[in-house]
Order: structure tokens, then sequence, then C-alpha cells
């Protein structure tokens, strides 16, 4: 078994000067988002798919210093710092990890010719620029993935009235795997 981590940054750095995502945003930003671990079994044939809330607040290596899961991407080794805190403290070992800003989760979206989504909903985040007005499948472009895969505070329209999502990060969480299996999909 093979244990690969995928991390998805906060990083718009190769995003255009007036793309909407750098609003307010500082360059060099770089603080692990998406936080997913894909045990890939080949004995047993199968893919498990475990993400980690980027909020989680445990001691970050190499320091020991108790902080936000996500923080531990900062500084020059910054990948192998969330490995080795992922090791620690929840003893698992990451054989290979992927590495996606903003601009490459666009890119492979734009690769994949969009990713459907079943939406029974008009959908809403004021944070992220989200607005999908249709339901049903709707194939989500580049702009439009990127909002919905990083919507925390998402709203969802009933009866002419936007209601809020409350379930925060970890909705994004499950969202965020469902896109990730219809993507694979694609």
């Amino acid at each position: 078994p093979q244990n690969i981590l995928v991390i998805g940054t906060d990083n718009a750095d190769r995003l255009a000067d007036d793309d909407p995502v750098r609003n307010d945003r500082q360059t060099g930003s770089l603080l692990a988002d998406v936080i997913m671990i894909f045990r890939i079994d080949p004995q047993a044939q199968s893919v498990s798919l475990l993400s980690i809330p980027r909020d989680t607040y445990v001691p970050i290596e190499p320091t020991g210093r108790k902080s936000k899961i996500n923080s531990a991407m900062g500084g020059p080794s910054g990948p192998q710092h969330l490995i080795d805190t992922i090791k620690t403290n929840f003893g698992i070992s990451i054989e290979h990890y992927v590495e996606v800003d903003f601009r490459g989760f666009r890119d492979l979206v734009e690769v994949l010719g969009g990713v459907p989504v079943y939406l029974s909903h008009p959908v809403r985040d004021r944070n992220t620029a989200l607005r999908i007005d249709q339901v049903g499948c709707v194939t989500l472009d580049p702009v439009q993935a990127l909002a919905y895969a990083r919507s925390r505070h998402l709203e969802y329209q009933v009866d002419g009235k936007w209601r809020t999502d409350p379930t925060g990060d970890l909705g994004r969480i499950s969202r965020q795997q469902d896109f990730i299996r219809r993507a694979g999909q694609r």
C-alpha cells in the first residue's frame, strides 16, 4: 500500500493580477487549504480517501508548537513539515505528495473539460465568488470549480430564500471529496 498526500495550497501567485481570487491575498501565501491522503492498496484493489480538516489544531513539526495543521506548509521545507506533522500526530506514513495551487487546480479542470456535480438547489458563496443558479447535473468550469472547492460559507436557495449550510468546513471537505471522485471519473 502507498499513501499519497494531496496538498491544495491557497497560493494565487500564478493567476492574473486582476483575477478576483487574488483580492486581498498576499503574494507568496502558502497554507494548506486541502489536505487529502489517498491510500492505494494494489493487493486489495482499493483506493481510500482521508481528508484532514485544515483547522485541526496539532503540534507542528519540527518545533512541536501547536497551531492549525494548514500552517505546517509555511517555511522552506513546507511539504516535509506537513508530512512529518501528519506522521507524528496521526501515525500515517506518506510515500509521495502532490502540491496544487489555484492555477494548477483550474488547469486540471480545464484539461478535463469541466467536472460535473449534482446540485439540488442554486448555491453561492460570497467569499469565493461562487454563484450557480442551475440545478441538477451541472458541469463546473475551472473558475466555478475552484470557487466550489474552496467554499466554506456555502448558501443554498430554497423557495427563493438563501439559507446557510451549517456544515462549514466539514461540508467543504465532503464537497471536495465528491469533486475529486467525479474528476477521477472524467
